[in-house]
């Protein structure tokens, strides 16, 4: 069975999300921001370490972003690109901060024969597609209210409904994380 996300438990999630929290709220945020970053930027943490390995091992992280949308703001309603996130449709996802009261809608597209617009929003190898809003209906929504499974294949978007900023991480594999799920 295909799910849009699934939560699971990590260990140590209040010192990782206390940590990455200390070190990035001074980040001058002026978009709502997919930050990818290399691996090796995040091994210090170790804490995050192994609650990864307690899922996969942390050898098979492709890349950590850190992912912000701004105080009443939303992310385009896009899928996720880039060849391996076609190869892998899911990442763990970590709420950080201002996750409980903020929301991933995700979509279905009204009419089959619609095309997408596609942009390259972080280089020309992570191609993404965007949907107007009018294209598209919402049929499930998640409050990353602890860490999950997601499925950024499916075509989702993040809405901040509130006065301060969201922080989440993106934790991406070179291995599809999906037989880790409990089906």
């Amino acid at each position: 069975m295909v799910f849009n996300y699934q939560f699971v438990e990590l260990p140590k999630l209040e010192i990782i999300q206390r940590r990455v929290w200390q070190d990035h709220f001074y980040l001058d945020i002026d978009d709502d921001r997919f930050w990818p970053q290399d691996k090796k930027d995040w091994e210090h943490y170790t804490e995050l370490v192994e609650a990864v390995e307690t899922i996969m091992d942390w050898g098979k992280v492709w890349y950590v972003a850190l992912v912000t949308v701004n105080p009443k703001s939303r992310l385009p309603i896009h899928t996720d690109g880039g060849e391996n996130d076609k190869r892998n449709p899911y990442a763990l996802n970590i709420p950080i901060h201002n996750c409980d009261k903020t929301y991933t809608p995700f979509y279905r597209v009204l009419d089959p024969d619609y095309k997408p617009k596609p942009t390259t929003t972080f280089g020309e190898t992570d191609l993404y597609l965007d949907y107007p809003e009018d294209q598209v209906e919402e049929v499930d929504r998640m409050y990353l209210t602890q860490p999950a499974y997601f499925r950024h294949q499916m075509i989702h978007s993040v809405i901040n409904p509130t006065d301060q900023l969201r922080v989440a991480l993106s934790i991406r594999f070179i291995e599809d994380i999906s037989k880790c799920m409990n089906n």
